[in-house]
């Protein structure tokens, strides 16, 4: 029932697929940084009652603009009865930046953890980088502890398992990687793993070649709303950090070309 009114939102976006969409046209002023921000224990630290208020209000002046699939005090009833009976327990310029983090610490009593202003950030499983150029480049983030533990061919699985996780995984790379460098590399690495895993050159060389002319090929939907931006006079704040893990050596690299 919330899900279409979730969805709505100017913050929404489907996917990485989307959010890398919604990006790419940016064009960033000089000295614009980049930065993540992530609520500490965010849904058991949301203020119940003020909280119930805002989304009432919220729910009550939506209702029937354009949203009818609801009951506007039924649902604020069923919110009201999750809110109140789950209880939970848990064992640049820097003026700006430090009003900006202090207003988020005062916001609806949520606590924020912020990465450091930095030209590259890790979003989602995107890393993104501003260019010399002022605009946004994405490259795969992937964690340092991910053992890339693919389906072995020892495995009892329909012989189109491995095809369909060939074709998804090019797809994606050639989705989500900016530079056709880093389609090559993660392309290569990726090919490396699964050998890592038990297959064969001879099993993965014709898949490979058929999911990178079938991405090459792959025209994705526009997005259905651009990405809301601010202009203030003080330099511009976008968003995250951490290091990508070593790149494998490039092995394969020629069946990619």
């Amino acid at each position: 029932m919330l899900q279409p009114i979730a969805s709505s939102q100017p913050s929404y976006f489907k996917d990485s697929f989307e959010f890398k969409q919604l990006i790419t046209p940016l064009s960033l002023p000089i000295g614009a940084r980049l930065f993540t921000c992530d609520a500490k224990s965010m849904y058991t630290n949301i203020p119940t009652e003020p909280a119930i208020a805002c989304i009432s209000a919220y729910l009550r002046s939506i209702h029937g603009k354009p949203f009818q699939h609801y009951h506007p005090q039924t649902l604020i009833d069923a919110i009201e009865i999750i809110f109140r009976n789950n209880v939970i327990q848990f064992a640049q310029d820097t003026i700006n930046w430090c009003s900006f983090k202090q207003t988020m610490q005062q916001w609806h009593g949520l606590q924020w953890d912020f990465t450091p202003l930095s030209t590259s950030c890790n979003f989602m499983d995107l890393t993104i980088t501003i260019t010399p150029s002022g605009h946004l480049s994405t490259t795969l983030y992937e964690k340092a502890q991910n053992l890339y533990l693919y389906i072995p061919p020892h495995s009892a699985h329909p012989s189109g398992m491995l095809s369909g996780l060939v074709h998804g995984n090019i797809l994606r790379i050639h989705r989500l990687c900016s530079s056709p460098e880093d389609i090559k590399r993660k392309s290569s690495e990726f090919f490396t793993r699964l050998t890592h895993r038990g297959y064969t050159t001879k099993q993965l060389t014709p898949l490979f070649t058929s999911a990178r002319q079938r991405a090459l090929l792959y025209n994705p939907t526009p997005p259905p709303k651009t990405l809301y931006t601010k202009t203030t006079n003080s330099s511009s704040i976008s968003h995250s950090t951490q290091k990508t893990p070593n790149p494998l050596p490039s092995t394969n690299y020629g069946i990619l070309s």
